[in-house]
């Protein structure tokens, strides 16, 4: 499953915060990117972020090739935890938007869980 994420910001600030917030998310992306999903609708997800909405804007996007691209809102004083949790949450969401099998989901749903625990053990650690 082919997962891009970009974003288009007003904010300089906030494009920093995203480039560091997304290069932590690369071992998920590549993680997704290695299951082997076949989409009878889309070859891949991309999702763009934006600072020029508020945090619930949601909009999937017209696209000519055969992604599922959506855009979200972001608030552009969000700090870096609260970014990758949005991230998080946003990948999910549009993952759910996916016709997957019952299967599938769950090789999705446990990575991205895999992902975000191991995340947070590394905090912890970094703290003690």
């Amino acid at each position: 499953m082919q997962l891009g994420l970009g974003c288009a910001t007003r904010h300089r600030a906030f494009g920093k915060r995203f480039r560091r917030v997304a290069n932590a998310l690369e071992p998920l992306i590549q993680a997704l990117g290695e299951l082997r999903i076949d989409h009878r609708d889309h070859d891949g997800l991309l999702v763009g972020v934006t600072d020029d909405h508020c945090q619930e804007f949601f909009e999937i996007v017209e696209n000519s090739e055969r992604f599922l691209q959506v855009l979200v809102g972001c608030r552009p004083d969000v700090i870096d935890e609260e970014l990758h949790q949005h991230l998080i949450a946003t990948i999910r969401r549009v993952i759910g938007l996916c016709p997957l099998t019952s299967e599938e989901r769950h090789r999705c749903e446990s990575l991205i869980s895999g992902f975000v625990s191991s995340s947070f053990e590394r905090k912890q650690q970094a703290s003690d």
